[in-house]
């Protein structure tokens, strides 16, 4: 299985070209399969569109988005086939490199999917759509220096866990810090909260008491990366890409990797805009027990409702614990 985004331009060229008076889409097959896609063209406007067919019930009313950023989405049917189609259409008012990026990170989501189900392979795409109706409807800004060193940190850690034998699937699986979840990581057995601090500070900000509190999950590591500016280090988006590259043999971790990078402002931004470079020492893990500094919420009395500190690392490095040991904690070991 696979399809390329010069396969569909190709056709949206050809497909415009074409004399046509009614109203509908023309399409041209890029993949038949039990998962079918085209590439198409809607008249009387010949707007590019992608068309991706299920077989499944109908999604929510959320997939049917007239003009979202200059983009549109539709459940439809086409002439000669029984099948459902979700259309992606590129709006008279809409950016085509916008309409290109999504329609290539749907294709480059499909093409990955080789190994699974097509039940499956549908239920990934229609969570991509999800992802990207989302991204469109936030008012994105770019990251402040403090997400992006966040960001910079999270991805560090991604690293070091398939450094150590963590598999692709296990550690992309595991990722929730977009998400906004409590904390960066769930594995089945503990979660991973992941601290960033720049320039030698050991220092680090605390959401809230529950943010260094094991919730649902037998044990609770601090992983905590320390940054320092540096021209000879990397950009955030080049660490993201090495990442990317660590994943490749998973489809699956690819996508669950490029969902969450959705969920943060990072596409804001050109790759060029991002000048800060970084280096990083190895990733120290703290298991996070009652000798830890942190803020207990059964300490505190009944009338603080919310809470964020700060607090020092610098006397705290008889806590650590080794790589090792802390995979083993993540596993359940």
């Amino acid at each position: 299985m696979g399809v390329s985004i010069s396969q569909a331009e190709s056709a949206w060229s050809a497909l415009a070209q074409e004399q046509e008076d009614g109203h509908g889409y023309k399409t041209i097959p890029l993949l038949i399969d039990e998962f079918q896609v085209h590439a198409g063209v809607k008249f009387p406007e010949r707007s590019p569109s992608v068309l991706i067919s299920f077989n499944q019930a109908d999604p929510s009313s959320d997939y049917q988005i007239r003009d979202l950023r200059g983009l549109s989405l539709e459940i439809t049917k086409l002439k000669g086939s029984d099948a459902r189609w979700l259309c992606v259409t590129k709006q008279p008012n809409g950016e085509f490199a916008l309409f290109k990026l999504i329609a290539k990170d749907l294709l480059d989501t499909i093409s990955n999917l080789t190994e699974v189900s097509p039940d499956h392979c549908f239920q990934r795409v229609f969570q991509r759509v999800r992802t990207w109706i989302d991204f469109l409807r936030l008012e994105k800004r770019g990251m402040s220096q403090n997400a992006q060193v966040g960001l910079f940190g999270e991805l560090m850690v991604i690293q070091g866990l398939k450094v150590l034998g963590m598999s692709s699937r296990e550690v992309a699986s595991a990722w929730v810090g977009p998400s906004r979840a409590l904390h960066d990581f769930e594995f089945l057995a503990s979660s991973l909260e992941v601290k960033t601090s720049l320039n030698n500070e050991k220092m680090i900000y605390v959401d809230s008491p529950e943010q260094l509190q094991p919730m649902g999950k037998p044990k609770l590591l601090l992983g905590f990366v320390e940054l320092t500016l540096d021209e000879s280090g990397q950009t955030l988006p080049e660490l993201l890409e090495k990442c990317l590259e660590d994943l490749q043999d998973d489809p699956i971790a690819v996508s669950d990797f490029e969902t969450q990078i959705l969920k943060t402002d990072f596409y804001a931004l050109e790759a060029c805009e991002y000048k800060q470079r970084y280096t990083s020492a190895d990733v120290a893990y703290f298991e996070v027990t009652d000798d830890f500094p942190r803020l207990k919420r059964e300490n505190l009395p009944s009338e603080i409702l919310s809470v964020r500190y700060q607090t020092s690392l610098k006397h705290s490095g008889d806590l650590i614990i080794s790589p090792e040991i802390a995979l083993q904690a993540l596993r359940g070991g």
